[in-house]
């Protein structure tokens, strides 16, 4: 059971952030990393899942339900932006048996606004979808009427799964393709309007941040080539990623996996009094119970 949390400080909340979780090797690729198994997720108020929690998730409808029994799917203080491993087989309705919503949506609690994204549509290396199209726009326009009302929050948090970072809104201060797994900066994230995220959904969140909203976003396609990745934009908004990779056998791993550092989780503080939200990355191996 998710959501009985960690302190009886009714003004404190603690939140569990955990990318890319699939364990490797496992013949049927339906298993999250042996250690998450271990987590005692009593300690937390809400857990966040950043996408790939097994590396076939839709493969098995009993592999969907093997992630509910840890992760309690259709509580609403769980929610899971899926990724690329998680869909990669079709059969979205595993998934969304399970959570009971859809795979993009708005959720508000605790002075925070919650937009869970789906950043699969029009990704090259997934089925297209006929829909792809009507559902990317219906996805911008939630990102729209969100961005476009919100107010009384304290925070927007973007929990999404592939990257959304460009080098252009970096400055070019960074070296994006060191740091994340899939970095397409003009893969466009709808149809009407085309355009990328940096061209028509980083504008709206710069309004959010400007009108005094502090914009987070969340990121899991993390953990082979960093651990742990945090920058704040010129305009003032915050990109976090986080995600794990240690469960690869060293001697078997792909060439495009740089980092076998011990892994990381993100965890979060909610001072709910003040509203105030900040973070910090934890080793994992050391939260095992």
């Amino acid at each position: 059971m998710i959501g009985i949390g960690c302190t009886d400080d009714p003004y404190h909340q603690t939140y569990l952030y955990i990318g890319h979780g699939y364990q490797w090797g496992v013949e049927e690729d339906n298993r999250i990393d042996f250690r998450l198994e271990k987590l005692n997720l009593n300690k937390y108020d809400q857990v966040w899942l950043g996408g790939d929690l097994c590396a076939r998730t839709t493969s098995d409808p009993k592999t969907v339900d093997y992630l509910d029994k840890f992760f309690d799917l259709k509580n609403p203080n769980t929610h899971w932006s899926v990724g690329n491993h998680d869909v990669l087989q079709g059969n979205i309705n595993y998934i969304t048996d399970k959570t009971q919503r859809p795979t993009f949506y708005t959720h508000h609690q605790n002075g925070i606004t919650f937009l869970v994204l789906n950043t699969n549509f029009n990704h090259p290396q997934i089925p297209k979808e006929s829909d792809d199209c009507s559902l990317m726009d219906e996805q911008f326009e939630l990102i729209k009427k969100v961005t476009d009302t919100i107010s009384t929050s304290s925070h927007l948090l973007v929990l999404h799964h592939h990257n959304l970072l460009t080098n252009e809104i970096a400055k070019n201060e960074l070296e994006i393709d060191t740091i994340f797994h899939f970095n397409r900066p003009n893969l466009p994230i709808a149809c009407s309007p085309k355009g990328s995220f940096q061209e028509i959904i980083y504008p709206l969140l710069t309004n959010v941040q400007q009108s005094g909203v502090e914009v987070v976003l969340v990121c899991g396609d993390v953990g082979q080539r960093a651990k742990e990745f945090e920058y704040v934009s010129k305009e003032g908004i915050t990109f976090l990623g986080s995600g794990i990779n240690n469960s690869v056998e060293k001697e078997w791993a792909p060439e495009w996996v740089k980092n076998f550092d011990p892994d990381q989780l993100l965890i979060f503080h909610h001072d709910l009094k003040n509203k105030k939200l900040s973070w910090e990355f934890k080793e994992l191996n050391g939260m095992i119970k």
